[in-house]
């Protein structure tokens, strides 16, 4: 087909489809440019186009089930041929192509003002009655346009709508359906009533609290009203205040000790629900265990607990900065001992027969007790010969001279015939260092012997030993049987020592001795038994002499440099005393006593001897019935033992016990304990040393 058979072909079938178009104007001969140009001007014809510069038919405008209705110009259901506005309200049924949703009423069609019921009347179901009575903007719910309705749920409140804000009071303020949502309170089960909820129980939600309820789950025990968050907690093993640790330290410490009273220095704790003091300041301590006191002992001054709780100064003791004052001076006597303080107090023990313990009383006692009017003593000796009656005297501060026990040969100097003395006595005639003429100047020296005793003065011209009690060798007073101070004539004597019945002195390296000759006692050769007064013996002179101790019949000696410090003894023998390794009847010179050298200190009684080293540790040798030697055992040893005893710095020898002193100032003992002379508890015979309780 040729181009313009085509084109015939075209028109012809535009021509055909676009029939009775009067009111269209005839494409071009040689086309179309635009949808307008095609069309017929007829509804049912549809919507000709313009496609590729031809004219293309329009489709049926009507879908079906509806039909194109020429003269309407629209779209009709099958069966609208009948009334096309049933209801005469102006508007035609949509069925029929109007827009009346209801062409059986005429109060419903576009444009009819919407009323407050549930009735579409404008055929908008957007739409609603103009209802808002409280005028807060939104209608009333009962407002309702088919499902649709107003969304105020109180049209006569204004608080209440969709934008109000719920409020806890039985009222739907928001208008959301819901009652109090979100503000309702919580209240939970209080049954103890102390304001506090059970923090295990139910919640109930309502506006306002009632009875036997509270806003808060605080409350761990709610049958408690005792237990809640506010109570102190109590040092009971339960937890009061809730906090949830029973007993926890901080609270129940502030609780015991507001149950207490609040002592002072005192710091509480609870342990095994039971309050209890933990600690205590600086310098105090709860020594009775009874806490309502707290820590009522001050340690830093209490001589029954200086530094803690019965930490026991002794008799007489002091404590300073929790420091008991020690013992300055010991001396073990016949059956008894004594010792000073530092404090200048003297304290004995032990047999007690003649007054000799000095506490007014000649009842024994084991355990110590002050002498009676004794207060700034430097050193004291107790006799510890056998044969003796046994008396005691102290040197004080003041160089005062006192005595106290056995009198009956005068001994206790005091010018009194009495048998016995229970208090302490200055000795007449021996200065007391108030006296400041030159010849009465003060003592420096005391010793004690058998029934006699002796103090060293310091005269003008030169030394002197002064001795008061029984008439006899080492003295001569001539006086008859009691000697008050009488001078004893040693030459130049820096020390002077007496024992059974002997007096001696040591002058510059040099050893002199008064008295009885029998056993060698006077250390210069064979004895002689001679009973010197006026002309002293001098020991011999091959040795130097530092310090001397003289007993019943045996003397030691602590030698010079030459003999490197070492213990020399003689005199009677029998038990070993003179420590040679022998039992020889007497030693009539000097015998050096092995294994004694650097010796600081030496002592002789009745049958033993003993040396303190510059070590601190001591030999003992000669009778050990008793333990006397400290070793352990009851053995007598003939050459010197061990003492189990370290720290040593001064030693005594009694009848049969042996004390020490050591460096901590405190006092120990050994031996024979039958009259407690060593301390009490500790049996009848004690080998080793034992601290003594109470000094």
């Amino acid at each position: 087909m040729g181009r313009f058979q085509w084109l015939v072909a075209v028109a012809l079938g535009l021509a055909v489809g676009c029939g009775g178009d009067d009111g269209g104007d005839a494409p071009p001969d040689d086309g179309c440019l635009t949808d307008a140009e095609c069309s017929d001007g007829i509804f049912c014809s549809g919507v000709e186009r313009c496609v590729m510069g031809e004219c293309a038919p329009g489709n049926d405008p009507c879908p079906a089930p509806l039909l194109c209705s020429e003269s309407g110009g629209r779209c009709e259901s099958p069966g609208c041929d009948v009334t096309v506005d049933a209801d005469s309200d102006g508007h035609d049924a949509v069925a029929c192509g109007g827009d009346d949703c209801d062409d059986t009423d005429p109060d419903r069609y576009p444009g009819n003002p919407e009323v407050c019921d549930a009735v579409d009347q404008d055929c908008d179901p957007t739409t609603l009655g103009g209802t808002d009575a409280d005028d807060d903007g939104f209608v009333s719910v009962a407002c309702c346009n088919g499902d649709r309705c107003g969304l105020d749920c109180d049209d006569a409140a204004a608080a209440v709508g969709p934008t109000g804000t719920e409020a806890c009071n039985g009222v739907d303020d928001d208008c959301d359906g819901d009652v109090d949502e979100g503000v309702l309170r919580a209240f939970y089960p209080d049954v103890d009533r102390d304001n506090f909820g059970d923090r295990d129980g139910m919640p109930l939600f309502a506006c306002a609290p009632m009875d036997g309820v509270a806003e808060n789950t605080l409350d761990c025990d709610d049958g408690d009203p005792a237990i809640n968050p506010t109570s102190l907690e109590q040092c009971n093993g339960v937890d009061d205040n809730c906090n949830g640790v029973t007993d926890d330290e901080a609270a129940t410490a502030a609780a015991c000790t507001a149950s207490y009273g609040t002592p002072s220095n005192t710091f509480f704790a609870c342990a095994d629900s039971a309050c209890s003091v933990a600690s205590c300041a600086a310098g105090y301590a709860d020594c009775n265990g009874e806490p309502s006191d707290g820590c009522e002992t001050g340690v830093q001054s209490d001589p029954r607990n200086c530094g803690g709780c019965a930490v026991d100064c002794g008799v007489g003791g002091i404590c300073t900065a929790g420091t008991c004052d020690g013992v300055v001076d010991v001396s073990a006597g016949n059956r008894y001992t004594c010792a000073v303080r530092s404090s200048g107090l003297v304290a004995c023990w032990g047999a007690n027969q003649r007054g000799q313990l000095g506490d007014l009383s000649v009842s024994d006692s084991g355990t110590p007790v002050l002498v009676s009017g004794v207060t700034r003593a430097v050193n004291v000796e107790a006799s510890p010969l056998s044969g003796a009656c046994p008396f005691t005297c102290a040197q004080s501060g003041t160089q005062l001279i006192q005595c106290w026990g056995c009198n009956r040969d005068g001994q206790v100097g005091d010018g009194d015939p009495e048998e016995y003395s229970l208090r302490a006595e200055p000795v007449n005639g021996v200065p007391t260092g108030m006296d400041i003429r030159p010849d009465n100047l003060a003592p420096k020296a005391l010793t004690v012997g058998a029934d006699f005793a002796c103090a060293l003065e310091t005269r003008v011209f030169d030394d002197v030993a002064q001795c008061w009690g029984r008439d006899g060798t080492p003295m001569g007073c001539g006086d008859g049987a009691v000697c008050e101070a009488y001078d004893v004539q040693l030459p130049n004597p820096q020390s002077v020592v007496a024992g059974g019945s002997n007096i001696c002195a040591v002058s510059d390296g040099d050893l002199y001795c008064v008295g009885f000759d029998s056993f060698g006692q006077l250390g210069n050769g064979p004895a002689t038994g001679a009973a010197l007064i006026g002309s002293p013996a001098q020991a011999d002179p091959s040795f130097e002499y530092e310090q001397v101790a003289v007993g019943e019949a045996t003397l030691c000696a602590i030698l010079g440099p030459a003999h490197n410090g070492a213990v020399a003894c003689w005199g009677l023998n029998i038990e070993g005393q003179v420590g040679d390794g022998t039992t020889a009847g007497s030693r009539n010179r000097p015998q050096v006593v092995a294994g004694t050298t650097n010796a600081v200190d030496v002592c002789v009684a009745d049958g033993h001897a003993c040396a303190v080293l510059g070590d601190g540790t001591a030999r003992c040798w000669g009778r050990g019935n008793s333990g006397q030697l400290g070793n352990g055992g009851t053995a007598s040893s003939r050459s010197p033992v061990t003492v189990d005893l370290t720290n040593i710095v001064q030693i005594s020898c009694g009848f049969d016990h042996t004390c020490a002193l050591d460096g901590a100032g405190d006092v120990w003992c050994w031996g024979s304990n039958d009259r407690e002379q060593v301390g009490p508890g500790f049996g009848a015979t004690v080998t080793r040393p034992v601290r003594v309780a109470g000094i």
